[in-house]
């Protein structure tokens, strides 16, 4: 399977192991995250790897964070270090940049990672101008990411939080337009059924919208016990409306009908041929089916 080699070249799950030996005090975990750490860098050159998914654009900025990571955590042994400014030289090539969606965030904010502990003040500026060119392309005016997909409307509002927040705390700053972020929650909550669940358009799996304390969001995922009351119509130029007959005033909330269409540019990133579908859920059921993901 595609993704489980990409996830194992990524790295992500060694964090897991040192995250055990800081709970737990047994050396045991953070010995053998090291050992599978060093085991992954001398069994993949940068050419000559024995798989695609190695040096993919993806892997490489995730394992880029882990490494980092360990690295501030654990300490900084020859072979890190080697594998650190490899993991640096390579995010910074602009022939292996992304340039676009949240697989090239992850890169800038891998770059900035390995900047930060290397001491690398130039890769850390560039993750910096890439980041902070980058929010601009991919969250509009309305906070809606150009990924077409509410889904990852979700993950990008998570990785474009840490991204700012890491640049705040190297000592950089976000843009201006990182306040675009803080209407991506009530995109979200718009695009919630009454369910409680998101609405699948583009690639998003059947899941419950999370609680963001404070925002429309709080009020969709609760079904109403908490949160500021979000509308009941919204129109995004992006391509998508809407509607809420209501959210629990008169009926219980999971009953109400709630309707989307969408439209807009041709598929992008994870966006589908949807133009001008209808989405239909009441009584707590979807009735008109986008089957997302």
């Amino acid at each position: 399977d595609d993704n489980w080699k990409f996830q194992l070249h990524s790295l992500w799950y060694v964090l897991d192991l040192v995250a055990a030996t800081s709970i737990t005090s047994d050396t045991t975990y953070q010995d053998r995250a090291m050992v599978l750490l060093q085991d992954w860098y001398e069994d993949n050159p940068r050419v000559g790897a024995p798989s695609i998914w190695s040096w993919n654009d993806h892997s490489t900025a995730l394992r880029a964070i882990v490494y980092s990571c360990v690295a501030a955590l654990v300490g900084m042994p020859d072979w890190l270090r080697a594998a650190l400014v490899l993991h640096g030289q390579t995010l910074a090539d602009p022939s292996f940049y992304d340039g676009g969606g949240n697989h090239a965030l992850n890169q800038d904010v891998g770059l900035l990672e390995v900047g930060r502990v290397l001491g690398r003040l130039d890769w850390m500026d560039l993750a910096a101008t890439r980041i902070n060119a980058l929010i601009g392309a991919s969250v509009d005016t309305q906070g809606v990411t150009n990924e077409q997909s509410v889904g990852y409307e979700q993950y990008n509002y998570s990785r474009y939080s840490v991204a700012r927040q890491r640049l705040v705390d190297v000592g950089l700053t976000p843009a201006s337009a990182f306040a675009r972020l803080d209407l991506m929650p009530n995109f979200m909550a718009m695009a919630t059924l009454p369910t409680g669940h998101f609405e699948m358009i583009g690639d998003t799996q059947d899941q419950l919208a999370p609680n963001i304390p404070g925002t429309w969001l709080e009020y969709a995922s609760t079904r109403g016990a908490s949160g500021p009351k979000p509308s009941q119509v919204a129109r995004y130029n992006a391509g998508y409306l809407f509607v809420h007959h209501g959210w629990g005033e008169t009926r219980a909330a999971v009953d109400e009908t709630f309707w989307s269409t969408k439209w807009g540019p041709a598929p992008i990133y994870h966006g589908h041929a949807d133009g001008l579908e209808l989405t239909l859920a009441s009584y707590g059921s979807r009735l008109l089916v986008d089957p997302g993901l």
